[in-house]
């Protein structure tokens, strides 16, 4: 009998461990997208501005906000809700964190890079992506095909 238990046990467990990648992958994450920082810290915020959607890290949690750096790009996935009708607006946008923000004399003015990016589609496999750039940074982006698009900053 403990033979059988034993062999009923360790299959629970198997079963249950084969299964727990199966839940984080069962996501509906419609894309994924890389950001690349090619100099210093930046600080990525993702916002919704049309209909619903949610931003996943690859393990599945929820994110808004992250930090990416040289050396250390990040990953994000974007899921939209069952219920849109994929007229879909987000923004990305990147600030690179300066030093010296503290010691400015005249503390009204905005002297960090950033870069903003405005993220729809014309249409399946579409990306229609709006980029503005502020105080010298460079921001691009590309298309992976069948993944997403790819961001990077300077």
């Amino acid at each position: 009998m403990k033979i059988k238990s034993g062999f009923l046990f360790s299959m629970i467990v198997s079963a249950v461990t084969l299964t727990l990648p199966l839940q984080v992958s069962a996501r509906q994450v419609h894309t994924w997208h890389n950001i690349n920082a090619e100099n210093g810290e930046w600080v990525a915020k993702l916002q919704m501005l049309n209909e619903k959607g949610i931003f996943v890290l690859p393990d599945g949690t929820s994110v808004s906000e992250f930090k990416v750096s040289t050396g250390s790009p990040k990953r994000y996935g974007f899921e939209f809700d069952p219920n849109d009708d994929f007229d879909v607006a987000y923004t990305l946008t990147l600030v690179q964190q300066n030093e010296n923000a503290g010691n400015q004399s005249n503390s009204t003015m905005f002297k960090s890079k950033a870069c903003v990016y405005v993220i729809t589609a014309d249409g399946p496999a579409k990306p229609d992506i709006r980029v503005s750039s502020f105080n010298g940074a460079a921001c691009d982006w590309k298309t992976v095909p069948g993944v997403g698009e790819d961001f990077f900053v300077s």
